[in-house]
């Protein structure tokens, strides 16, 4: 990941701006085996039609992601950000044993959280030691 910056969710993202996520979640299951992901990098242009920052946009109820960790993520979402968190933007599945440190900026009325944005779904054993920025 390192040297590269996206303007959005790389798995499930979200495809317009408007309220909530559009687009098609993240229904399977991922298992990251225990590795870690360094450096991810977003940064909400006026180009990108997103507003859900994270590695998955959204993951369903059907879904879930076990031990991954994410290390020294950044994610500039600005004023326009409606849900950003390092790991997942919205989350209505299951994240188990999963972790995260970073940065994360975000407009003020959004839905913010270091390791998931908006929890709806089951969080365990899971942690977060991430910077949050509002902005407005």
């Amino acid at each position: 990941m390192a040297g590269r910056t996206y303007s959005g969710a790389l798995i499930a993202p979200d495809v317009n701006s408007a309220t909530g996520f559009q687009g098609l979640p993240f229904m399977g299951n991922f298992n990251g085996n225990l590795h870690t992901i360094r450096n991810l990098r977003m940064v909400h242009d006026s180009l990108s039609p997103a507003a859900c920052f994270g590695l998955f946009g959204k993951i369903d109820a059907t879904g879930g992601v076990l031990g991954l960790t994410l290390k020294d993520t950044a994610i500039l979402g600005g004023t326009w950000t409606t849900y950003a968190g390092a790991l997942a933007a919205y989350n209505s599945g299951v994240v188990n044993s999963c972790s995260a440190t970073g940065v994360i900026t975000a407009g003020s009325g959004g839905k913010v959280g270091g390791l998931v944005g908006s929890d709806s779904g089951s969080t365990v054993n899971s942690q977060a030691d991430v910077i949050i920025v509002r902005v407005s």
